[in-house]
């Protein structure tokens, strides 16, 4: 079977990935991440996620458990630039450590994701949220993980592709390369929040 040329593609982005990732105790993360004097473990000073705890119960008279907690810094922005003109989707690669170490730790991603904290320091994509009047949606995330936290997504439709800035790191794919990267697990996991998100403005009519 030949190799859809978005894979040929991607194969090189992870091929010039030189991300060497170990485990190690949590007690031998430097600073400035450390567990810190009000009994949450964080980076400091603060500005990205912290981990604390909760006792929950289900009612007043339920036995209680208690469980860690990840609490981010602000909301996260996860926007998708799509052309009109030829209906491509602009997508980046996404380089992190927590991603399968069998694809380089490289997977495909919305075209802009980021952090409010991050914002400050112009990542990649990060203009067109000044440049453009996007409108975002607040969406709640996995509650068993995370502590109250919302992100805000959005779909930037512009003219043509000519209107956005090709990085070496992104790639314009076509509606069917979208479906195939999504079913042979090439995306994370915003990625597929985003585009859930899309399909629900299409039929919206939004």
């Amino acid at each position: 079977m030949e190799v859809p040329e978005w894979q040929k593609w991607l194969n090189e982005q992870r091929a010039q990935s030189k991300m060497v990732v170990e485990e190690i105790p949590l007690t031998s993360v430097e600073p400035p991440w450390g567990m810190q004097i009000d009994g949450n473990y964080r980076r400091e000073p603060p500005g990205y996620f912290n981990i604390h705890g909760l006792r929950i119960r289900t009612s007043p008279e339920a036995k209680p458990w208690t469980q860690p907690v990840l609490a981010e810094t602000g909301k996260g922005y996860i926007v998708l630039v799509e052309s009109v003109s030829d209906g491509t989707t602009l997508l980046r690669t996404r380089q992190e450590p927590g991603n399968p170490a069998s694809k380089n730790y490289v997977l495909l991603g919305s075209t802009l994701q980021t952090s409010e904290t991050n914002l400050k320091s112009n990542p990649p994509y990060a203009e067109i949220l000044s440049k453009y009047d996007v409108r975002t949606f607040d969406i709640p995330q996995d509650g068993n993980r995370f502590y109250q936290k919302v992100n805000k997504y959005g779909v930037l439709r512009v003219p043509s592709q000519k209107e956005i800035t090709l990085r070496p790191d992104a790639r314009w794919f076509n509606d069917s390369e979208v479906y195939e990267a999504v079913l042979y697990g090439e995306t994370n996991e915003f990625l597929l929040q985003v585009l859930s998100f899309r399909h629900s403005l299409r039929n919206l009519g939004i």
